[in-house]
Formats: structure tokens, C-alpha cells, sequence
């Protein structure tokens, strides 16, 4: 009796055993349960390249500049080299008229204005002197001897004015025009190499010598 109950016991152990979940009966665990009232944290934003497509770089003409009709004609003109400017400041000093302003290609900022003005004031001297050798009427045997000269003084002022404006003109006119033509061609995108810096050595007589920098321009 008391071996056949232990028997019976001991077989009621092995069912409740076998019953228990594990990793050998169902493979897994169950999740536990979530512990308090707070809600899942909010997924991430996921950092990575650009989304696919055409990317492409803004045409030239969305960058251009805007110059005017006077602003193009000095563009096509270009800058004035030393040598134009050392010719067109001996035309304006011999000839004058506004020879050395058109040397220079400069003849329609300021040449005309010497062009005109002279022929003018040259007009203003040779008419006075006409009134001047006409002034004595032979019918009355009287000689007005002022007639004529203050129109031809007012010739020869105007012409000896525009004779040295148009000098100055012709060797300080350039610079100013190569600066614009700089300064447009900047607004335009263009950075040509207008400076230029270079060491240089020179010997001396004594045996020695000097060295520094020369800034070209």
C-alpha cells in the first residue's frame, strides 16, 4: 500500500512538471507587460544622403549684369596702353582739335569738345581780325581802332583754355577710362591679372647690390 501511493505521488510531481512553461517547452518567454501609464517614445528621424533626383547648377544667364549701350562701347574699346597715351598726349599738345583724344579711341567722351571749341574759337580770331583791317571806312576818312578786338580776344582765351584742357585731357583721361573698363569687367565675372608682383636684384657698383619688389599695374 504505502510503496503503491508513493508510486502515485511521485507520478503527479512529473505531470506538473512537464506542464510549466520554459524555453524547452515553447521556445520563448512572453513579453512583460508594460509598467506604468507612459506612452512609447516617438521614432527618430533617419539621417541619411538626399532623396534621389535632377540637381543641376543655375545657368549663366540667371547671373548676368545689365550695362548699358555707353557701358558695351567701352568694353569693345578695351584699355589704353602707355604708348596710345604718350601719342595722344603730343597729338593734343601739336595738333590739338582733339587729334590725341582720337589716338586714344577716346574721340566721343571728350575729343569733340576740343574738336568744336577750337574750330569755334579759331573762327572768333580770324573774324575779329577781318573787323579789326576792315574798321576804317575810307568814305568818311575815319578808323575805329577797337573794332574787332574783343571779338578776337575772346577767340584767342577760348582756344589757349581748350588748347591746355585738352592736354591735361590726353594724359589723365586714360586712367579714368581704364578704370571703368576694370570696374565693369568685375561686375561682369571677369578677374583678369591687372597686377603683377615679382622680386627683382640689382647689382650696384661698388660690388654689392639691392633687392626688393616691383608692383606692375
Amino acid at each position: 500500500m504505502g510503496i503503491r501511493a508513493g508510486a502515485v505521488g511521485l507520478l503527479c510531481l512529473t505531470s506538473i512538471a512537464s506542464a510549466q512553461p520554459g524555453p524547452d517547452n515553447q521556445g520563448s518567454y512572453p513579453p512583460p507587460a508594460q509598467q506604468g501609464p507612459y506612452a512609447p517614445p516617438a521614432p527618430q528621424p533617419a539621417y541619411g544622403p538626399p532623396p534621389q533626383g535632377n540637381y543641376y547648377a543655375p545657368s549663366p544667364q540667371q547671373y548676368a549684369v545689365e550695362i548699358t549701350e555707353e557701358e558695351r562701347d567701352i568694353l569693345m574699346r578695351g584699355e589704353i596702353d602707355s604708348s596710345h597715351v604718350a601719342l595722344g598726349g603730343l597729338g593734343a599738345i601739336f595738333f590739338g582739335f582733339g587729334v590725341g583724344q582720337a589716338i586714344q579711341g577716346r574721340w566721343s567722351d571728350t575729343g569733340w569738345i576740343f574738336t568744336f571749341g577750337e574750330i569755334g574759337s579759331l573762327g572768333l580770331i580770324v573774324g575779329g581780325v577781318v573787323d579789326a583791317v576792315n574798321a576804317c571806312d575810307d568814305y568818311e576818312g575815319s578808323c575805329n581802332d577797337s573794332r574787332g578786338i574783343t571779338v578776337m580776344a575772346v577767340g584767342l582765351i577760348g582756344f589757349s583754355v581748350l588748347r591746355i584742357w585738352e592736354s591735361i585731357d590726353a594724359f589723365t583721361g586714360p586712367a579714368g577710362h581704364n578704370r571703368r573698363v576694370r570696374e565693369l569687367r568685375m561686375r561682369l565675372g571677369q578677374y583678369p591679372g591687372y597686377y603683377s608682383m615679382a622680386p627683382y636684384i640689382t647689382p650696384t657698383g661698388d660690388g654689392g647690390g639691392t633687392a626688393g619688389l616691383s608692383l606692375r599695374f
